[in-house]
């Protein structure tokens, strides 16, 4: 049999590559900007900052492997993977857009429980796309090298996307000053909409192979939920 029949085309693996522009956008706001913005610009505490990223990593921490085991096990028209990466454009351009709005003036903890709610809704949103496109890849080809492949390029994107959002904030709109107030807020408009141009681009290029992926038997083994949950527990753990 030749297994180039099971093969992904070129333009699927950009098409799915694509939608790690927006996973770069978002990191690069919560590893760079995020803490200067709101300890800098905005002047609340760096302890209620760093106390808001800390409470939504934790929640994060539960809702990737409840929105993994969700996914996996959802039986829809749209398959198992688009329902959820649908849901998440919205909130996850909208999230990122917000966060770097001047909300005015608010005490230090009603940004911090802004921010707290506001960093909820990006982190569950981006488990809601995430998650699921990550499970996407290897249905996409069944082919080894090829799915080493899409995920490279997802990779490389993901990092121009992260990068090259960092290098236009910097040249075009920071300047020379990273607490220049109104340059967030044009600077949230940008990044909102690179994640929602990048979404769409995925969840609507990838739509199209939704017959064609093979959804395999739920098999649910004891033994191997024993182990997936030691493996989850040490690697979350040392975290609290």
């Amino acid at each position: 049999m030749d297994v180039r029949v099971d093969r992904a085309s070129t333009g699927t693996m950009w098409t799915y590559g694509l939608g790690s522009i927006a996973v770069g956008i978002k990191n690069n706001l919560l590893g760079t900007y995020l803490l200067l913005y709101y300890n800098q610009v905005l002047e609340v505490n760096a302890l209620l900052v760093t106390a808001a990223l800390f409470i939504a990593l934790m929640i994060d921490a539960f809702t990737d492997p409840m929105v993994g085991i969700w996914s996996d096990r959802v039986r829809s028209k749209w398959g198992r993977r688009h329902p959820f990466m649908y849901a998440a454009i919205i909130p996850f351009a909208f999230s990122y857009y917000y966060i770097l709005q001047d909300p005015g003036n608010l005490s230090q903890t009603e940004h911090f429980v802004r921010l707290v709610f506001l960093m909820f809704i990006l982190r569950l949103s981006m488990t809601f796309y995430e998650i699921p496109r990550g499970a996407l890849a290897p249905e996409l080809t069944k082919d080894y090298d090829q799915r080493t492949q899409i995920s490279g390029i997802g990779m490389a994107l993901g990092w121009i996307g992260g990068a090259g959002i960092d290098y236009i904030y910097r040249a075009y709109y920071l300047g020379e000053s990273f607490l220049n107030k109104e340059a967030y807020a044009e600077m949230a408009f940008l990044g909102g909409l690179g994640i929602f141009i990048s979404t769409v681009i995925t969840t609507l290029g990838t739509h199209k192979h939704i017959p064609t992926i093979r959804i395999p038997e739920i098999k649910v083994n004891p033994n191997n939920l024993n182990i997936s949950l030691i493996i989850y527990l040490s690697y979350y753990l040392p975290c609290l």
